[in-house]
């Protein structure tokens, strides 16, 4: 690739401070002339700019994110927390859902930040190669594949995710097929090769994927799958329902 020529000349007024600061930053960074300064920061002002603008989208996205998950938080802390579960002593599956709810919640927001992270990084990285290199043109390849690297490890991250996301999934219906097998089937499942029985267990995940993606409901009523954190079940409502019923009996009792 040729090197376009500069032939246009744009004429720039500086103040005596707005010099300075050019100065001062060729100086730092080692470039070699004013007009080399000039280009590699326009250069620099240009991608910021442009790549800027996804970062505060992603960030503001976020914020709502968050601020979703704050609003759901404070409504399940009353739901657990009031004067009817005041001194009550919650049992170890109780404890399990708030810290699998705190812990989902966690998660996300590590989530979140860790993306910023690796935006603003990368951000900072390509800025730094449009500075260090030794020429222009040097600085944007070199500014390129910093941005290159990064989307392409963004990429993995995220097939790695879905990766263990579906293993996940395909051992909860693994889980279930073996579950509520037949003895008759168990035996003649034993009596298959390992490359039939892959094959079979395939078709059993299969299988059950189908069904619950055909009617979530009736699949959790059959394989007996409750999902609901203790406070969305009726049981819990009817539960504090009654000891504010209890409470107002005491406090209007002579």
């Amino acid at each position: 690739m040729m090197v376009q020529a500069r032939e246009n000349r744009i004429p720039i007024m500086f103040s005596e401070e707005e010099l300075a600061d050019i100065d001062e930053w060729r100086h730092n960074n080692r470039i070699a002339t004013r007009a080399d300064a000039v280009r590699r920061l326009c250069k620099i002002a240009l991608f910021a700019e442009q790549e800027l603008e996804q970062v505060v989208d992603n960030a503001s996205a976020g914020v709502d994110v968050l601020a979703d998950n704050s609003y759901r938080l404070h409504e399940v802390f009353r739901l657990i927390i009031n004067r009817e579960t005041y001194g009550m002593t919650f049992d170890r599956d109780q404890l399990w859902d708030i810290f699998k709810l705190a812990r989902e919640q966690a998660d996300v927001a590590e989530e979140g930040i860790r993306g910023l992270h690796t935006m603003l990084v990368t951000i900072y990285n390509a800025i730094a190669a449009l500075v260090e290199a030794r020429s222009i043109r040097g600085a944007q390849r070199k500014s390129q594949e910093v941005i290159d690297k990064a989307n392409a490890s963004i990429e993995q991250a995220r097939v790695r995710k879905a990766e263990r996301e579906t293993q996940s999934e395909e051992n909860r219906y693994l889980f279930l097929a073996v579950r509520f097998e037949s003895d008759a089937d168990r035996a003649a499942y034993d009596l298959l090769s390992e490359q039939e029985k892959e094959a079979y267990l395939g078709d059993q995940i299969e299988a059950l994927r189908e069904e619950e993606d055909a009617d979530p409901i009736a699949f959790a009523e059959r394989y007996g799958i409750d999902n609901r954190k203790f406070w969305e079940k009726p049981e819990w409502l009817e539960f504090l329902d009654k000891r504010e019923e209890e409470r107002r009996e005491e406090e209007s009792a002579p």
